[in-house]
């Protein structure tokens, strides 16, 4: 159905008459993870490959991507370029390194990674991952996946880090190949991503709370 949808706008010329209306805006495309192939159950954060190569492809030939550094100063500045664009990842999973560089490295892109710090470096997982796993080892259909995670968000941090320590306590440890998509970097690699210029780094909290959760 999204393909029909879009294939309609195209012939329509929506996408053509958006890009006339945005060239003068800067705009953020934003990612976290990219995967081999589609989890079960569905994990909206983390992108096929596929789809991410061919996003980068259109992106490439539409739109000139800046440095989200670069692309701010020039937005202050009133000097953004027509059809300017930023990239970014959230979470800096592992998965940015072995399959989303590459990617953007093919095109000549750029983008800018925000790391949860004190979780980086650790072996650990963040929070909402370790949810899903515990829902998937659960066998939780999709809506349920999301609904959970949605309603966790919502609570206060001190409920749901208790609602997290019941949830563990109730489900084995997932296996190595579970959570291998939600692996973090670790700060060597992210030093190495750094100098190779393709990837640049910022801060995303330091355990990805809900901040407006937080006291």
């Amino acid at each position: 159905m999204r393909r029909l949808l879009a294939r309609l706008a195209a012939r329509l010329g929506v996408a053509a008459f958006t890009r006339r209306r945005t060239r003068r805006r800067l705009l953020v495309l934003m990612y976290h993870g990219v995967v081999e192939h589609p989890l079960e159950p569905f994990c909206w954060h983390q992108l096929p490959l596929a789809a991410f190569r061919e996003q980068m492809a259109w992106v490439a030939k539409r739109f000139q991507v800046l440095p989200l550094e670069d692309a701010l100063q020039h937005l202050a500045a009133g000097t953004l370029p027509d059809h300017a664009c930023a990239l970014t990842f959230d979470d800096g999973f592992r998965n940015n390194l072995t399959l989303a560089e590459p990617v953007l490295a093919g095109h000549g892109l750029t983008a800018t990674v925000f790391l949860p710090t004190d979780v980086i470096g650790t072996g650990g997982l963040l929070w909402p991952d370790r949810l899903w796993l515990a829902l998937k080892a659960e066998g939780a259909d999709d809506a349920r996946v999301a609904a959970t995670l949605r309603a966790c968000k919502a609570l206060p941090r001190a409920e749901k880090d208790a609602f997290l320590a019941d949830v563990a306590a109730q489900v084995a440890a997932p296996s190595p190949e579970d959570a291998a998509p939600f692996a973090l970097l670790d700060w060597d690699e992210v030093r190495a991503m750094q100098a190779r210029g393709v990837m640049t780094f910022a801060p995303h909290s330091t355990t990805h709370e809900i901040l407006s959760r937080c006291d």
